[in-house]
């Protein structure tokens, strides 16, 4: 059974709070404040432990080691978490082991304690028994917010859930409620937005969506791949080869793909900062597209004005080159907050949207890009399985 925070009693016990920090780091080895947005979607499931006198024990992983790695320490991002709550948070340096065991035996009821990146251990990543059996002994209870990792079986997220009375926080159940109101009663008309450069891994995820979306927006890789698909040119643009034939089978829909008309063209290289507008039959060979133009961005701003619901992943254009995100910037500057019930995903694209100041438009920011994605198309989530979500 589907269990929620309020399902614990949670007063003075150890909670083994799973989450998903997997924050960059700044130059400085310190958390970018544009980029903490994981960690402040977090925070009112620890709002509610501490309210309610958990002793709260933070675990999470920062990219990918496959050893401990000082440039991959969760240190900086326990000092961030300190600054967003303003509260003291003790940082081990260690995942399990007699240092752990003692910090964790001395921590009080409402106080934090992070510890090191459950990546430093083989047995993460490997859901190794003995290695979940070792942090479930450090707690009593586990609460998982960690929906952007929830489609790995990995130890913290599936094992030590199993072995500890569990519940899904509240950032977890928010990200099941809003994408599953849009699977299932969306508001009309809905819209899906799609783009960046994983053209493959969003294929089975449209494929569930546009049953039930009244449109869908592509941009990317996505769009190239259905233009030249098609018939039509996109010059040098990047095109995923091995969905072509996937894409096919979307034909039925048809009439409920857009595609881009024009857009911003350049060659590749150290010119490409100095790209043109045209429509999509001039493009030159050699040319690779690198944003949608001026009334692709209309015609998409007027579909996403008038939407009931918008549920987006990926950007339109380019955004890492600063010349090529303009196409994502005004179609985003179209959804009306007071109207759109909208839902954004994908790191990237979040990243941008807050540089922007642009999320106030979104009511959930999703923190999963891949699990997001794996949820809309209907698979089986090992996290939300060892929930009982699907009980």
């Amino acid at each position: 059974m589907w269990r929620t925070l309020d399902n614990l009693d949670v007063s003075g016990k150890r909670v083994f709070w799973r989450v998903d920090f997997n924050v960059p780091l700044g130059r400085d080895g310190e958390v970018d404040r544009f980029e903490d947005w994981r960690m402040a979607a977090a925070l009112p499931t620890l709002d509610e432990l501490l309210r309610r006198d958990a002793r709260v024990i933070v675990a999470s992983h920062l990219g990918e080691p496959d050893a401990p790695d000082p440039r991959w320490s969760l240190a900086p991002v326990a000092r961030h978490l300190a600054k967003l709550t303003g509260r003291r948070v003790e940082f081990t340096g260690e995942i399990t082991g007699p240092e752990v065991e003692v910090a964790v035996r001395a921590l009080k009821p409402g106080g934090i304690l992070m510890l090191e990146n459950l990546r430093f251990a083989p047995g993460e990543t490997a859901n190794d028994p003995s290695f979940a059996q070792a942090l479930a002994a450090l707690a009593q209870q586990y609460v998982s917010d960690a929906f952007g990792t929830a489609h790995r079986d990995h130890a913290s997220l599936t094992q030590v859930a199993r072995l500890l009375p569990a519940a899904a926080g509240e950032l977890m159940v928010a990200e099941i409620n809003h994408l599953t109101d849009f699977l299932k009663e969306p508001r009309r008309p809905a819209v899906a937005v799609f783009g960046g450069a994983k053209a493959e891994a969003k294929l089975p995820a449209l494929a569930r969506l546009l049953p039930v979306v009244d449109q869908l927006l592509l941009g990317g890789v996505l769009a190239n791949t259905m233009l030249a698909r098609r018939g039509l040119a996109v010059g040098s643009s990047p095109v995923a080869k091995d969905a072509a034939d996937a894409l096919g089978e979307l034909d039925q829909y048809a009439n409920k793909i857009l595609l881009p008309v024009d857009g911003q063209f350049a060659l590749p290289g150290p010119s490409r900062m100095a790209g043109r507008t045209a429509n999509l039959e001039d493009i030159q060979t050699g040319e690779v597209i690198f944003d949608i133009g001026p009334e692709t961005a209309r015609r998409y701003g007027h579909v996403l004005a008038t939407a009931g619901s918008v549920l987006w992943n990926g950007p339109v254009g380019v955004i890492e080159e600063a010349s090529y995100g303009l196409g994502t910037k005004l179609i985003a500057q179209a959804i009306d907050p007071k109207r759109t019930a909208a839902v954004v995903g994908g790191g990237d694209t979040v990243m941008f949207l807050k540089r922007e100041n642009l999320l106030g438009r979104f009511g959930h920011v999703s923190t999963g890009g891949g699990a997001m994605l794996e949820f809309v198309a209907g698979n089986r989530l090992p996290a939300l399985e060892a929930l009982g979500y699907y009980s």
